[in-house]
């Protein structure tokens, strides 16, 4: 392989050639799955070191049913409530590395759903 230092991340996304490379993602340094792949790669026994989610569609809870104690969770602050009752409350757990993009959202729900301004990140 001739990567830069040795050091490629793969960025992934959902799509019909992710069954025939999913062997490859062992290859790389750092694995951020991005939306709705996040469940699949976990099935598939592959944990991401970085979880991106950016959409602001409910749907998005559907793809994020579970989650891994060795991922990071980026989430925009413009996500559906459902996908933050799923990493910061589901269960009575909470995601131990769930960080909070806020991407200028309603300060009304701001103050609700991030009451531990720690995770969250202003930008």
């Amino acid at each position: 392989m001739d990567w830069r230092e040795g050091r490629a991340i793969a960025l992934v996304g959902g799509g019909p050639s992710l069954l025939e490379t999913l062997p490859e993602l062992t290859k790389y340094y750092k694995i951020i799955a991005c939306g709705s792949v996040h469940d699949y790669l976990l099935d598939n026994n592959i944990i991401p070191d970085y979880c991106l989610i950016c959409d602001p569609d409910p749907l998005m809870s559907k793809y994020l049913t579970k989650w891994h104690e060795d991922c990071i969770y980026l989430i925009a602050s413009q996500c559906d409530k459902s996908v933050f009752e799923l990493l910061i409350k589901g269960n009575g757990h909470v995601a131990p590395r769930c960080f909070i993009w806020n991407c200028g959202g309603e300060e009304s729900f701001n103050q609700e759903m991030f009451k531990n301004q720690e995770i969250s990140i202003p930008g």
